[in-house]
């Protein structure tokens, strides 16, 4: 008996470890929280849910995306994950006009 209890209490150990999924975040990160993981190759969203590009590459931190043939720099505090999609909360328009 005292095993089997040993064994189910080492496995609720083991199940509480197991990182629980990503909840969706609809704002931007705080200043010193978890910051989003950003990778090459990434589709981003903009605010209005709108495709914007692919990430071209990540520097200092930030999203560096070619929009219009401009290389825009989009600051990871405007970065978040919503439904599993990487996600600015500049629109479009304010992605344009950087």
């Amino acid at each position: 008996m005292l095993r089997i209890f040993t064994a189910a209490a080492a496995l609720a150990v083991a199940a509480a470890m197991i990182a629980a999924p990503a909840v969706a975040r609809k704002t931007p990160l705080a200043a010193g929280a978890a910051t989003v993981q950003i990778k090459r190759g990434a589709m981003l969203y903009s605010s209005d849910g709108h495709r914007v590009a692919n990430i071209n590459s990540v520097v200092a931190g930030n999203a560096e995306i070619i929009f219009d043939g401009r290389i825009i720099t989009v600051p990871s505090s405007t970065l978040s994950v919503v439904n599993g999609k990487l996600t600015t909360s500049l629109s479009k328009n304010e992605i344009r006009n950087r």
